[in-house]
């Protein structure tokens, strides 16, 4: 007989409030359990909060200085002290290096993806005296694969 098939990929979990990307949950180990828990341990969120791996959080909702329960599993998410920034690389036949990207004035459900374009998400501090945020890593750009079309 065949062999079975690969296990699917671990779930990718998104949380937003309104349209903002507010934070990402990552299933490390593939068990299908995420707990995102605040400073004391207490569970914020789990799994089963999310709808097709999306949960919408009202804006009052603390998102900052959470972590996954966890350690193999993955959270990265806040509002005030750190946010998540949207970078675009346009008409890219190759791998674009950090340089190569914009910080995008777009919300996420108004862009619509287009061929050779990348879309980046980073995680920055919040700086509100300078406005700076982290450009992507050119070093984790390169590890992703383009695609081929």
């Amino acid at each position: 007989p065949p062999p079975p098939p690969p296990p699917p990929p671990p779930p990718l979990y998104v949380v937003v409030s309104g349209d903002y990307f507010v934070g990402v949950a990552y299933d490390g180990n593939n068990d299908g359990q995420i707990q995102i828990v605040g400073a004391s341990d207490e569970v914020i969120f789990t799994q089963a909060d999310f709808t097709d791996g999306v949960l919408n959080v009202t804006s009052g909702t603390t998102i900052d200085n959470l972590h996954a329960a966890d350690a193999a599993d993955y959270w990265q998410g806040g509002m005030s002290s750190a946010y998540l920034s949207y970078w675009l690389s346009e008409d890219r036949s190759s791998i674009p290096d950090s340089e190569d990207f914009e910080y995008s004035n777009f919300f996420y459900n108004m862009r619509e993806l287009q061929d050779k374009s990348w879309d980046i998400w980073t995680f920055s501090p919040f700086n509100s005296e300078t406005m700076e945020n982290l450009r992507p890593c050119s070093h984790l750009i390169q590890a992703a694969p383009a695609n081929a079309q």
